[in-house]
């Protein structure tokens, strides 16, 4: 009504001056002001509009602003808006200036010409009446304009509660939901038979989300995210809390979904709003993943039984969805992001296997509790853009008001032809007082007012160029018009959804009533919210939610049932307990395993054979040998255990799995077959070991600890867990388990060999050579039992025992090169030279590629006086072995006995250029030097030999050298 009085007055105003015409230049100044006055509320209109719809041009150049009318703004110093205030003034003080001019002009002309000038002046005066009126109109239409402003704000208020009922009706039927929620947690078979009646519900849950990926594209998957969610809840150490955690989850967020829904259908709908969109876009860009969880929590909120309301209003609202094209493009880009986060699930699934012990699961809850608070923060976040969108919402009322002023502005564009039409008046009007000028071109003052009118006509004229280019935006303005008129149109449609959200705005108050009534039947929980609260905190558990749920998707997979798989979480939880009473009792047996231990003797004898040197005179000839080619023998390694279970399927393929290397495939086979039989110590036994291979000992102990739990007589299990342990280093426990091993199994071979192998590492020889002894009692055929205790008797300084098993070893694989070279360095040790000299030949015999052996024989052929077979020896150990600096040694000091001096001298340099801290050659070098008669180069190297250690050097030096 405002706007039309508005448009009245205007018309009437136009109408007016129109009769009246216009006669003097101050006239025309005085309309001129006025247009500019009527045509700056129109063009701040459009204005406004525009700036709305190119926000983003804006920033970029504001002189690319898609409307004619701003830049002639700009070029013309236009106004947007001028107080008709300041107007009026402004026509006073002119209309003062030109009474004083119209009183010097009357003192000056004929008295024939003073009524022609009284008519003009009152001609002058009422054109500034009209502008005078134009400026009460103005005023009357700024107040109209205010009161249609708060009418709006009235409705944007109304519409705000509005929403403020619908949103406290969702709250209260959350509130409700957490009751009963809290209601299912007085025990843990209540809530297994709800969780069954929930998988009933799920059934029907499917076929509803397939109608409803039908009716909107983002419902597509919402049955298997259901399914994850109740996997992820069953696979958390208190599956079933999490369960629940999680439905208070869906519900929380119930209210988000649905507003964010309402947003991208007004989004949608307000496809000329260019700024909201871009917003909204950017809004839904920063919230991809928070729509994804809203989305499945609105699946698992369907899952309730009180869900049923909710699911007929998201069946309306898909249908109104049909239109949106934009959301269905944002939901495939998700689909894109869903399928790389599946590849990164694949990749958290393999670190999963990683999680140790409980303690390490404790400590990864306590971080998803820090998550959680982080989970609440989002949910303040998403009230702030609820806010957002009530905002949209008045954004959209503003266009509607602005298409109302654009419908005003094409009532001012044919108001501007109006006076296009009288500023072609005012021109001829121009050339009348062009006229009168040259009949008073008597008057100086005349001519000067002449001077001045001129001007006001050149000002004319470009007002007049002014007024056609803003006809012609005018033009534009109508095309504008039209356009705002069809977004009315879409309005009136987004009016009639408000009045559908009043309706059920209704309905949820009477679900309001029902609520409190419920709430008085839920009297008795009162402590029901201080357990969600704590549920609140418990989600830490959410931490790497997403990605262990992705994990335990696929695991799910491979399950007969869901409620199966249920119910082989809650044994692993209690084992995972026990497991960790199991390692506190371990610990304090360790500890006393420790003192036990504290108390033993060890004999550390190490009889490797080390840089063998003969200590010779002034003038005698030093010889030396290399240890590490002395005893040469395959090192016991770790055989896998074969583990003897059950004979399906499953295992087979684990153990074919294993056996390839394919270890995180066999986890998941043994996994599955213990979903079926979970009271098989074996099974986790081997499971345990191809999670030991894989790199997890962590949670390989655990396995071993629940076949220990199911089987405490199975020694095989504490084998398996003490090799784990004693890779991760924990020797007292690993200790223990082979104990307990051979405690419950006496005569087990594979436990004794462990046993010794541990007893070795912390320097026991004696008692590791006692338990070899055992073993080879147990199982006389075991040749790398044999050869260990070979060894180790060697190292221990019992030679003679050491001879024996080597001899043993021959006898049962006579091409045994390694144990003939080392019965071979025995003998030589125990002064059977000859007997040392066969076995050295036959070792080379069988692998002539022996360059230490060579060497070794090249010894003792020279301490036997077979010096050129020594040498040959010794060349044939330099050709397969050029950097072996004891060889060019050995093979100098054959040189010096045979007064080779020069070649001695170069074996020696060949020597210690390849080992700089060689002694025993510089030593050697020096007293070649000596033998050649360089005396300084002798003394120079007995010195350097001295200082790498070689005591008998130092006293060559000091006897030979001091003086």
């Amino acid at each position: 009504m405002g706007i039309r009085l508005l448009k009245s007055q205007i018309l009437a105003a136009l109408s007016f001056a129109l009769l009246a015409g216009c006669s003097t230049d101050s006239g025309v100044i005085s309309k001129k002001e006025a247009n500019q006055q009527i045509s700056s509320t129109s063009q701040s209109q459009i204005q406004r509009l525009n700036e709305d719809t190119a926000l983003s041009e804006r920033h970029q150049d504001v002189a690319k602003r898609p409307i004619a009318a701003e830049k002639d703004r700009q070029s013309d110093g236009f106004v947007a808006d001028i107080p008709s205030r300041q107007g009026s003034s402004l026509q006073v003080l002119a209309s003062e200036d030109r009474g004083r001019e119209a009183a010097a002009v009357s003192a000056t002309i004929p008295e024939n010409d003073e009524l022609k000038v009284a008519a003009t002046q009152q001609e002058d005066e009422r054109p500034e009446r009209e502008a005078a009126e134009l400026a009460a109109a103005q005023q009357e239409a700024e107040r109209l304009k205010r009161e249609a402003a708060e009418l709006a704000a009235a409705q944007q208020e109304a519409e705000r509660l509005e929403r403020e009922a619908a949103e406290l009706a969702a709250a209260q039927q959350e509130t409700e939901r957490l009751e009963r929620e809290a209601a299912e947690l007085a025990a843990a078979q209540q809530e297994a038979e709800r969780l069954e009646r929930e998988a009933a519900e799920l059934a029907a849950a499917q076929q509803d989300a397939e109608r409803r990926e039908q009716q909107a594209a983002e419902l597509a998957a919402a049955q298997q995210e259901a399914e994850r969610l109740e996997r992820e809840a069953a696979e958390l150490a208190t599956a079933q809390q999490e369960a629940e955690r999680r439905e208070q989850q869906a519900a929380e967020l119930a209210a988000a979904q649905q507003e964010a829904e309402r947003r991208e259908q007004e989004a949608a709908e307000l496809a000329a709003a260019q700024q909201e969109a871009e917003r909204l876009q950017r809004e839904a860009a920063e919230l991809a993943a928070a729509q994804q969880e809203a989305e499945r929590l609105q699946q698992e909120a369907a899952e309730l039984a009180a869900a049923q309301q909710e699911a007929d209003r998201l069946e309306r609202e898909a249908a109104e969805l049909a239109a949106a094209q934009q959301e269905a493009d944002r939901l495939e880009q998700e689909a894109t992001e869903l399928a790389a986060a599946q590849q990164e699930a694949e990749r958290v699934e393999r670190e999963a296997a990683e999680l140790t012990a409980s303690q390490q699961e404790a400590e990864r809850l306590e971080q998803e509790a820090a998550e959680l608070a982080a989970a609440q923060q989002d949910a303040e976040r998403r009230e702030q853009q609820a806010a957002e969108l009530a905002a949209a919402q008045q954004e959209a009322e503003h266009l509607e008001r602005e298409a109302a002023e654009l419908a005003a502005a094409q009532q001012e564009a044919e108001r501007l032809e109006q006076q296009a039409a009288e500023l072609a008046a005012a021109q001829q009007e121009a050339e009348r007082r062009e006229q009168q000028a040259a009949e008073l071109a008597t008057a100086q003052q005349e001519v000067e007012l002449r001077q001045q009118q001129a001007a006001e006509l050149a000002a004319a004229q470009q007002e007049a160029e002014r007024l056609e280019r803003e006809a012609a935006e005018l033009a534009a303005a109508q095309q504008e018009t039209e356009r705002l008129e069809q977004e009315a149109a879409e309005l009136a449609t987004a009016q009639q959804e408000a009045e559908r959200l009043e309706r059920e705005a209704a309905e949820l108050a009477a679900a309001q009533q029902e609520a409190e009534r419920l709430e008085r039947e839920t009297a008795e929980l009162a402590a029901a919210q201080q357990e969600a609260e704590r549920l609140e905190r418990e989600a830490a558990e959410l931490a790497a939610a997403q990605q262990e749920a992705e994990r335990l998707e696929r695991e799910a997979a491979e399950l007969a049932a869901a409620q199966q798989e249920a119910e082989r979480l809650e044994r692993e939880a209690a084992e995972l307990a026990a497991a960790q009473q199991e390692a506190e009792r371990l610990e304090r047996e360790a500890a006393e395993l420790a003192a036990a231990n504290a108390s033993a003797q060890k004999d550390a004898a190490d009889a490797s054979a080390g840089q063998r040197t003969v200590e010779l005179g002034p003038n005698a000839i030093a010889l030396s040998a290399t240890s590490s080619s002395l005893i040469i023998g395959a090192q016991t390694g770790t055989q896998p255990i074969k583990f003897k279970t059950q004979t399906n399927d499953l295992i087979l393929k684990g153990e074919t799995l294993s056996n390839r290397g394919e270890f995180n495939k066999a986890i998941n086979s043994y996994t599955i077959a213990l979903s079926t039989t979970p009271k098989d110590s074996g099974i986790y036994i081997n499971r345990g070991f191809a999670k030991e291979k894989s790199g997890d000992i962590n949670s390989a102990v655990l396995d071993y600890n629940k076949a220990i739990e199911l089987n405490p007589k199975d020694h095989r299990a504490y084998i398996a867990r003490g090799i784990a342990l004693a890779n991760k280093g924990n020797k007292e426990m690993a200790m223990y388990d082979f104990n307990k091993a051979i405690k419950i199994d006496p005569k087990n071979e594979w436990s004794r060999i462990k046993r010794a192998d541990l007893f070795t590492e912390i320097g026991d020889n004696q008692k590791a050579i006692t338990d070899l002894t055992i073993a080879l009692k147990i199982n006389p055929s075991n040749t790398a039992t044999l050869y260990s205790r070979a060894k180790l008797n060697e190292e221990s300084g019992l030679k003679t025992q050491a001879e024996g098993d080597y001899t043993q070893i021959i006898k049962r694989n006579p091409e045994h090169a390694t144990a003939h070279a080392n019965r071979g360095k025995i003998r030589e040790d125990l002064g059977n030279k000859s007997g040392a000299l066969e076995d050295y030949t036959t070792s080379l015999k069988i692998n002539n590629k022996q360059a230490n052996i060579y060497n070794n024989r090249g010894l003792l052929l020279a301490s036997l006086g077979n010096t050129k077979a020594a040498v040959s020896d010794y060349n044939e150990a330099i050709r397969l072995l050029p950097k072996m600096s004891e060889a060019y040694n050995n093979r100098g000091s054959l040189y010096i006995q045979q007064k080779q001096y020069d070649e001695a001298i170069q074996d020696f340099i060949t020597a210690i250029k390849t080992n700089p801290n060689y002694g025993t050659a510089y030593a050697n070098r020096g007293i070649a030097y000596e033998y050649s008669g360089n005396m300084l180069n002798a003394c120079s190297d007995w010195r350097k030999a001295g200082e790498l250690g070689i005591d008998y050097a130092k006293q060559w030096h000091n006897q030979q050298c001091t003086n």
